[in-house]
């Protein structure tokens, strides 16, 4: 069996914005629909912010693992979850399912994960926005974009690993 593939999946504004006090800054339900459609039938792999602040419904076909040392196992809402506090028990987790693996943020979880990833699947939202979380810088002599696609609200590019 081969190994899942892993896949960084987020939105950002121009400035690299990816949340602002707990919150997307931007309204694209466009968007939100092409992340859900994107997901289902995988693993996602958040941190503890990103899915204290995740909507469950719509996402019971996705498996999540929460990385977070203060959540307890209790406190997980989601069937079929897990809550770990070990990147490299999450990766064996999430492998031993044998869906394709989505990395769901926040930022520090996108840093971490950023060296695993075979794939970024990136949504750009126009304009610069409020934030007090970004997005990770990345070397882009190790990525090139191989999809682009416009949609209302959003542009999605889809970057592959060319290097580690």
């Amino acid at each position: 069996m081969s190994e899942p593939k892993i896949i960084i999946i987020a939105a950002l504004a121009e400035n690299r914005v990816i949340g602002n006090k707990n919150r997307l800054p931007w309204n694209v339900p466009a968007e939100y629909e092409h992340f859900k459609s994107s997901v289902q039938n995988s693993t996602m792999i958040m941190g503890k912010n990103a899915y204290e602040n995740f909507e469950t419904e719509g996402f019971e076909s996705v498996k999540i693992i929460v990385l977070s040392k203060s959540l307890g196992v209790e406190e997980i809402r989601h069937p079929g979850g897990a809550i770990l506090d070990n990147v490299d028990v999450a990766m064996e987790r999430a492998r031993s399912w044998g869906r394709t693996i989505f990395i769901g943020g926040g930022a520090s979880i996108y840093a971490l994960m950023m060296p695993r990833a075979d794939e970024m699947w990136l949504s750009f939202i126009p304009g610069t926005h409020e934030g007090d979380v970004f997005f990770p810088k990345w070397e882009e002599s190790e990525w090139e974009i191989s999809r682009t696609e416009q949609h209302p609200g959003f542009e999605f590019r889809v970057y592959k690993r060319t290097r580690r």
